[in-house]
């Protein structure tokens, strides 16, 4: 079933198809991206601060600003704002993919964000699927390492944005070698729910080493001697 125009309205935002065509670095998609998704909700949430961008790609101040001065360069940023803020008109909706406001809820790093995008730029609209090889996306996104684009690819297994799969290519000859990857990208609801269940986890296992510890500076307080005579083992 299509979505409705109010659903993706609300849901995701805009970004335009060149993005991956100008040498941008990964720093600098993630930072353009997020303003781009700031600009698309309701009019007076308010410009984002340097400091709003840092914690939303979870780079330091300086990456930050010198992202921002290389996006003004590139002439995508004009009084403050990226050059296609105005464009979301259905007649020029070819000109753009789909991202989900979401993905900047996740607690993604930079390059995470800038390899989904990618990838969802990618994608074939019908079955959620692409292709590309680890040196092609380093190469979009200015990634020398092709462990670096590995390592990330996983990350965002791990966090339940996409799936992965082998594929094997068949050569004229009858030999058979590896392909590259088949990426599926799932439904963000899932990275979602994944992501939540991180956090309560981690909420837990924190409440339990406050608890251990409350437990030990009791039993300390109530047997001061025993507290005493551990310590003088110790000295010995």
């Amino acid at each position: 079933m299509k979505a409705s125009p109010d659903y993706m309205k609300e849901r995701y935002f805009l970004a335009p198809v060149y993005l991956f065509s100008l040498g941008l670095r990964a720093v600098e998609v993630s930072v353009f991206l997020y303003l781009r998704c700031c600009e698309s909700q309701a009019k007076g949430t308010g410009k984002p601060t340097v400091e709003m961008i840092t914690q939303a790609t979870k780079k330091n101040e300086r990456a930050v600003k010198e992202a921002l001065r290389q996006l003004k360069e590139k002439n995508l940023l004009r009084n403050e704002h990226t050059i296609c803020s105005e464009m979301e008109r259905d007649s020029l909706r070819d000109r753009y993919f789909f991202l989900p406001r979401q993905l900047f809820s996740l607690d993604l790093e930079s390059t995470e964000i800038a390899i989904y995008a990618y990838l969802m730029y990618r994608e074939n609209r019908y079955t959620y699927q692409c292709w590309p090889s680890y040196n092609k996306i380093g190469k979009e996104l200015s990634i020398k390492s092709t462990n670096t684009v590995r390592k990330y690819v996983y990350r965002l297994v791990e966090k339940g944005l996409i799936d992965i799969e082998h594929t094997i290519i068949r050569r004229r000859d009858g030999t058979c070698r590896n392909g590259n990857l088949m990426y599926t990208l799932l439904p963000i609801e899932n990275a979602v729910d994944c992501y939540q269940r991180r956090q309560l986890e981690e909420l837990s296992l924190a409440a339990a080493a406050q608890s251990t510890k409350k437990k030990a500076r009791e039993m300390m307080e109530a047997q001061p001697e025993t507290t005493l005579q551990l310590s003088f083992v110790e000295d010995l």
